[in-house]
């Protein structure tokens, strides 16, 4: 069990890296759970699909995150320059 557990766990963090659930992944998934609960397939697939959608929202949320940090980023980094900039003259007349 424990080994299926880090499987599954390997697949939805590759899903996460790539932004999608492959279809073999979602069927390996659904099997493995399938197999150690007992539960019905279909309502496994439907919870697996669910766990898709989510993947496909947290990596687009970590992408606007990271666009945001660029922009503050570069916005700060202007900001430093335009302030040395205008600090020049008066450390050095």
């Amino acid at each position: 069990m424990q080994r299926s557990r880090e499987e599954v766990g390997r697949i939805i963090a590759r899903s996460v890296a790539t932004g999608e659930l492959a279809d073999d992944d979602r069927a390996h998934i659904v099997e493995l759970v399938a197999g150690q609960t007992g539960v019905a397939s279909a309502e496994v697939a439907a919870r697996v699909a669910d766990a898709g959608q989510w993947i496909v929202a947290i990596r687009d949320e970590a992408l606007e995150a990271a666009d945001g940090a660029r922009r503050i980023g570069v916005t700060a980094t202007f900001l430093v320059a335009a302030l040395l900039l205008a600090w020049l003259p008066h450390c050095c007349w």
